[in-house]
């Protein structure tokens, strides 16, 4: 498989923008992800959307994939290494075979096997889908009984499996992963969350839990945050029944990085507010309509809190860039 780029940028992929979608699909499953026989089963032409980042150890992707026969042939497992790789099925159903067993992937249901394995998967629609490469190493020593967890079901109701999908999902995000140590810790928050989902040992749950379960429940909570900075009811209690963590969980969170959750949600209001007002497309908005879809209920202490983040009033920022 190729290595991964200079950079570590998401990786896109359109299967209709090449002559033949399906035979670039094929090719660049098997040179980027798994090398994987893909059969239509349409009479529409097949296509495919998908992101995907490569990490040194750890490769991950999602995208919309068609109505297809997916097959690892013998062949195909011969040349592969003891890597494993999980499913995560988005959209609809579609049956798997493992191991002489046959069984459906619902939407949210995930399967794991190994790189060195024959394995069906057969979509009788177009769907979504998401899925994670994973060094045996980096599971083994957390999950006992690793095999057993293949030809299985892990139910879309487990909630770790839930927070390891909305945190690689998040990644589309961030486009790149500059240094070593971000690459490091993205990969192994992502094979600590799939050994959780698997069912780790007392053990291994106690290391998984402290390197990563953590930062993937901060991560979860800054995106909801950062989707819902207009809502007024935007608080600790509201974040606790969402995420299904106590306030004080919340609270400790945000001060491990050494800020308050307080703080953080001002500093991402007044952020939101001094883009808004630097934006050409909101010039006939009044500024207090900017400061309430922003979050903020009192004026007056927008204003303040503004003019002690950036040194200047919110009219003076957009004077400026009138100007």
């Amino acid at each position: 498989m190729d290595g991964p780029p200079p950079d570590f940028e998401m990786l896109r992929f359109i299967a209709r923008a090449y002559p033949d979608s399906l035979a670039g699909w094929r090719e660049v499953l098997r040179r980027k992800l798994l090398d994987v026989s893909v059969d239509p089963i349409s009479e529409v032409p097949y296509d495919a959307e998908a992101s995907l980042r490569i990490l040194p150890d750890v490769r991950f992707g999602w995208g919309v994939i068609g109505a297809s026969v997916n097959r690892r042939t013998r062949q195909a497992v011969a040349q592969d290494n003891d890597d494993f790789f999980m499913i995560v099925n988005l959209d609809d159903s579609f049956s798997v075979s493992q191991r002489g067993h046959d069984f459906m992937l619902r939407a949210g249901d995930a399967n794991v096997f190994p790189c060195a394995e024959e394995a069906l998967y057969v979509r009788p629609q177009s769907g979504r889908i998401l899925c994670v490469r994973m060094p045996r190493k980096a599971l083994a020593p957390l999950v006992p009984a690793l095999e057993d967890k293949v030809a299985t079901v892990v139910r879309r109701e487990n909630e770790t499996l839930q927070l390891l999908t909305r945190y690689v999902r998040s990644l589309d995000h961030t486009q790149r992963l500059p240094t070593p140590a971000l690459r490091e810790a993205v990969a192994r928050h992502i094979c600590d969350l799939a050994a959780l989902a698997l069912g780790a040992s007392r053990e291994g749950a106690e290391i998984a839990n402290d390197r990563s379960l953590n930062a993937a429940r901060l991560r979860a909570v800054k995106e909801f945050i950062a989707a819902n900075l207009s809502r007024r009811d935007l608080n600790v209690a509201t974040l606790a029944s969402r995420h299904r963590m106590t306030e004080r969980h919340i609270q400790r969170l945000f001060e491990a990085e050494g800020v308050t959750f307080t703080s953080f949600l001002l500093e991402r209001r007044l952020y939101k507010a001094f883009t808004s007002l630097n934006d050409v497309r909101n010039s006939d908005r009044g500024i207090s309509e900017i400061a309430l879809e922003c979050g903020f209920g009192d004026i007056s202490y927008f204003n303040r809190a503004f003019r002690r983040r950036f040194g200047a009033t919110p009219s003076d920022v957009r004077r400026a860039k009138r100007n």
